[in-house]
Formats: C-alpha cells, structure tokens, sequence
C-alpha cells in the first residue's frame, strides 16, 4: 500500500546516522530523539473553513539490536509527545514500534529461510480516507517462511495480520489476517520469479464478514542491470458475506522498485492496486490504485535531498450516503508532492526540512481539501 493511502501521514525524517550504539554483550542500544515543528495551512483537512496552525512534537525513543552476524533481531520504539499553538485540544502523545527478525529480509536456518516484521503505531493525525483527523492504533505483522527445495526451486508462506481500531466510534474497526503461498524458481543468485495465491478474511466491528482471494506472478531480486525490488500482478476477488452486490473483483499489483541513476542518485517507482475494506461505510469497500515517483540525491557526505510525487485514486464498490447527506459512489483522486532536504553535521547530530502538498479531489465535496505542510526538525541518535 502506498503511503498516501495509509491511515496516518507522518513527517519525513532525516536519513539515520552511523554512530557507533552503545554495546553491552550481545545488545546494541542506540538512543534517539528528534524535535520537530509543523506548520500546517488546513490542520482538519477541511473543504471549507480551514484552519491553519503549527505545533511542536518531542520523540524520545530507543532501539535495541541483539545478535550479531546476519541473526539481527531488532527492536524501535520512539514515543511522540505534540503541542499545538492554537488549537490546544489536537495536542496528543503517540506511539510506534517496529521490529524486524534480521537486517536482511531472512534467516538461514539450512534450507529453511525465515523472516518476521511488525509494526504498530498509535496516533493522531489527519486521515484523507474519513476526511478528519483522528486517534486510531495501527497494526501490521508479517511472518514468511522460504524453503529451498532444490538448488534453483523454492516453496514459500507468508502469514500478515492486520488490525485497524479508531477511538471515534463513528468509524469502523476491524482486523485481517492473509496467507500466501508461493512457487519460486532462482533465476541467478539474486533474481527470484514466482507464482502465488491467496486468501484474506477480515471481521469489522459493524457489519458482515468478508473473505477475498488473490492469484499472481511477479520477480523480485535483481530485476535488471541498476534495477532492483519486487513486482506482482494478479487477480484479486473480494466477497462480503450475504450483502448483495458485495462482491468486488479486479487486478491487483504491487510493486516497489529502485533505479540507481549513478553512485548518488537513485530513483524510486511504487505502484498498488487493491481492494480494501471500507472504515467508513458499513459493508462497502474500495479499490485503492496508486503510484509514486520518488528522487534522492547525495550532494555531498553530509546533505542530501529528495523529491517525489504521488497519485492514489480510489473508487467505492456501493454507492452510500456521505457526511453531507448526499447519496452517490464516491471517487477520490489525491496528488501529493513532497521536497525534503537533509544535513548531517556529525554522526549523531542531523537537522532536515521537508514541503509536502497535498491535494484531494473527490464528488463528494466532504472530501475535497488541499493542504500545504512544512516540517522542520533535528535529530540526535547515539
């Protein structure tokens, strides 16, 4: 899922740093904590009556690494505490952790490779899929199995649960859980084709039940001379249970690739297409396509730059009555652009700057908003 479809849109930080942690046995802990400050020139993401604001976030955080060698499992936690100038009750305290098995993708244990991620966060920010700002805790796991059956052939299963909760009641909880399983052949050391299929079953909080099924190819690996990353296209078919017209079924893709440009400049292309489930609308769900086109630039060791440019679109299965009352099939178009900057003074100080606008278009005029959002902030890691 691209990141501007995603419940939360958080600032870019600065590129991490390469302090040495501190080392006790086994464990590597790094302290780190950023300070920022955000001006915002439409805080609610409004159509109408916007209200500007800006407001400072302190993130304390750690991050543990324990092993050594290519067994890494690592383990961030960073807490954000936000004040605002004006508007005193959008002032909130947040939470995120990831964890990550290794620094690479897998763990060799033999023939079996293994590979556990997990990321949580609990905040508040601005969601352009409910077109307010709201509190809501996010979940995404991943557990992946790779076995090598010969030297070139290889079976593999990938577990992802999900859960999305919202502190207003008005919208719609829920939880997922996914299963995978592939069929690769090594095309080279680095280069792996497949072909996967699928089942996803979600329970909302409100509403009915649904299951959906995927089947698809794609490469991932070295892809071609400079190019790397991963690339699945396929079918995917969604069904709630017992709802007329609650069936949805399209092609779904997803992709992440890295073209490197020369030995400081890489250019980054992300494109989905999926059907999520609504939570908004009670026994609904939409087809999410995305893309984005992203640039970094080393100047020098120390400052670095980036550039990217986004388009989500979303389309509704059922038409539903919005916010304003009105009965229609809602259609969004979102355009995001984003300039950052970025300086390291030493390897355990750095400052950064990043513009993003963004502009939602929708037929639903609950929906429409733009937004133009500076990030200043600095960093310490040790």
């Amino acid at each position: 899922m691209l990141v501007v479809g995603a419940l939360l849109f958080l600032p870019v930080l600065a590129l991490k740093t390469e302090a040495k942690p501190l080392q006790v046995g086994v464990v590597a802990i790094r302290p780190h904590f950023d300070q920022t400050f955000t001006f915002s020139d439409n805080i609610f993401i409004a159509h109408s009556n916007r209200k500007a604001d800006g407001y400072f976030t302190a993130m304390p955080g750690f991050e543990f690494t324990f092993g050594r060698g290519n067994f890494q499992p690592t383990v961030n936690y960073t807490a954000g505490f936000s004040k605002f100038i004006e508007n005193s009750s959008q002032d909130s305290f947040s939470q995120t952790v990831s964890f990550s098995l290794s620094k690479d993708q897998y763990v060799k244990f033999g023939p079996l490779q293994v590979g556990a991620t997990l990321g949580l966060s609990d905040a508040r920010d601005a969601n352009t899929i409910v077109g307010e700002r709201v509190e809501g805790l996010n979940l995404n796991a991943s557990v992946s199995l790779l076995y090598d059956l010969t030297g070139k052939w290889n079976m593999g299963v990938t577990w992802t649960p999900t859960l999305t909760t919202f502190k207003k009641s008005q919208f719609i909880d829920n939880q997922a859980n996914a299963v995978v399983m592939s069929l690769g052949y090594n095309v080279s050391p680095r280069t792996r084709i497949f072909a996967d299929g699928g089942v996803t079953m979600i329970s909302p909080d409100s509403g009915s039940e649904s299951e959906g099924y995927t089947a698809g190819v794609g490469v991932s690996g070295e892809i071609f001379t400079k190019m790397s990353g991963s690339f699945r296209v396929g079918y995917g078919y969604n069904e709630i249970t017992g709802i007329t017209g609650g069936t949805t079924e399209t092609v779904v893709l997803n992709g992440n690739l890295s073209y490197s440009l020369g030995p400081k400049t890489t250019l980054g292309l992300n494109a989905s297409r999926a059907i999520n489930a609504s939570v908004s609308e009670i026994n609904n769900t939409y087809i999410n396509t995305g893309a984005s086109l992203g640039l970094t630039h080393m100047f020098s060791d120390k400052l670095s730059g980036n550039a990217s440019f986004a388009y989500n679109h979303l389309q509704y299965e059922n038409p539903s009555v919005d916010p304003n009352g009105v009965f229609k099939l809602r259609e969004d178009d979102l355009y995001t652009v984003t300039l950052g900057v970025s300086y390291n003074f030493t390897e355990w100080l750095r400052a950064y700057a990043n513009y993003t606008f963004r502009d939602n278009e929708s037929n639903s005029s609950f929906y429409q908003f733009y937004e133009n959002r500076v990030v200043l902030g600095a960093g310490v890691s040790f």
